[in-house]
């Protein structure tokens, strides 16, 4: 055989070798059922290593019974009633229901005007003090986290 020929059948087999290590290589790992990749990680500088990325948990989709009895009619007074102290303080108001837990040092007529509200219909409270004051109102709407049920 000519030098010629033997670099050809080389080439030839060079080529084979490349296409089934593609091939092969490409379907590594694959399998019928879909891969879930948390695609959130954060990074952890290690000294005389660089960055090192730490894979952070998935997130997982809960439902939160102790928050709400019956997403499909919104929340119920018992409900409202399980979360009477500064710790947890909910109150309905006007059909709405507010968590004023975390606005309960930063009320401006002091903590005892929102403990007060705290596991009832504050309605009646609230529309007295406030009435249709923009700021109250606005304040109150950001605590919303959910509907009274009917």
């Amino acid at each position: 055989m000519s030098k010629s020929t033997i670099s050809f059948l080389v080439f030839i087999i060079l080529v084979v070798v490349i296409f089934i290590s593609v091939s092969v290589f490409s379907n590594l790992g694959k399998s019928d059922a879909p891969t879930v990749v948390n695609p959130v990680s954060t990074s952890t500088p290690i000294s005389g290593v660089g960055t090192v990325l730490t894979p952070v948990p998935a997130l997982t989709n809960t439902v939160r019974t102790d928050i709400i009895t019956n997403t499909s009619m919104g929340m119920t007074m018992a409900d409202v009633q399980k979360h009477s102290s500064g710790s947890s303080c909910w109150t309905a108001v006007n059909g709405g229901v507010y968590d004023l837990t975390s606005f309960t040092s930063k009320h401006p007529g002091g903590s005892n005007a929102i403990l007060s509200l705290c596991g009832i219909d504050g309605t009646p409270a609230f529309v007295d003090q406030h009435g249709n004051q923009r700021r109250p109102n606005n304040e109150l709407a950001g605590l919303k986290i959910g509907d009274l049920a009917k």
